[in-house]
């Protein structure tokens, strides 16, 4: 597993390169993409409407299904499978957190997921890792990929959170008191390794895991809400179902 960047309806992403050679239509967008886009050209022939969720920093995870409704629904999360009769096509939005697409081959089974510090500590990316299990799917064949967020060295956090977190660490599981770092008296707080590790603690093999190492909070190529704070946009992380042509261009990620 590794990144590649490829354009989908004119529009940038960055994808999972073996995702697609097994027919999964997915990308995490960057932020050329059209604010408030309602629809998707994947191909010259398909336009594919976007179902999006009202994010509310939770770890409510919503099942797809074939009558999916285009008004909002209230979570952080999409769940389904590829064998649904029609094209299907579910996005998060972000602006730091990190957007989080898992992937099983052997069920066809996927989600995508919103993944601020909140849902993150909650426990979000357990829930999807259960809901995964509840359908058949052991964590061993589960493959993750974590997208642009903000990075271990520009996501900085109060020290009032480091306590809260501190102390919360004693008896929420899903918390790893090593993913807080302090530096020249400031406190920093790495995501993208708290998901890891709470993944491999789960079972999932750690060469399951791709990361992203662009940090949107540096890369101009993204939204950040932390560098642009109310004029920021979102970022957009697709995933979707019978949606593949012909696949062109592509270029490794390095």
């Amino acid at each position: 597993m590794e990144f590649l960047w490829k354009t989908v309806g004119g529009n940038r992403c960055l994808c999972v390169d073996t995702w697609y050679e097994r027919g999964l239509f997915h990308g995490f967008f960057t932020a050329e993409m059209p604010k408030n886009l309602s629809s998707l050209e994947v191909s010259s022939s398909k336009v594919v409407p976007i179902s999006l969720l009202k994010q509310v920093h939770g770890t409510n995870i919503y099942p797809i299904s074939s009558s999916i409704t285009l008004s909002p629904i209230s979570a952080d999360g999409w769940i389904g499978n590829l064998e649904f009769k029609k094209p299907i096509l579910v996005g998060i939005k972000t602006a730091d957190c990190i957007p989080v697409l898992l992937y099983s081959n052997s069920h066809n089974f996927f989600a995508a997921l919103h993944c601020g510090w909140r849902g993150s500590v909650a426990g979000i990316l357990i829930s999807a890792l259960k809901a995964f299990l509840k359908y058949g799917e052991s964590p061993q064949r589960v493959e993750i990929a974590l997208g642009p967020g903000a990075s271990r060295e520009c996501y900085e956090i109060g020290e009032d959170m480091v306590l809260n977190l501190n102390i919360e660490a004693k008896t929420n599981p899903h918390i790893f008191p090593e993913t807080i770092i302090k530096k020249d008296e400031k406190y920093y707080f790495d995501i993208k390794v708290l998901l890891c590790k709470q993944a491999i603690e789960y079972g999932v093999p750690k060469d399951n895991i791709v990361v992203s190492n662009i940090c949107t909070i540096c890369s101009s190529r993204f939204h950040s809400y932390r560098r642009d704070a109310k004029n920021a946009g979102r970022n957009l992380t697709l995933i979707g179902t019978h949606l593949l042509g012909p696949i062109k261009g592509n270029q490794r990620f390095c």
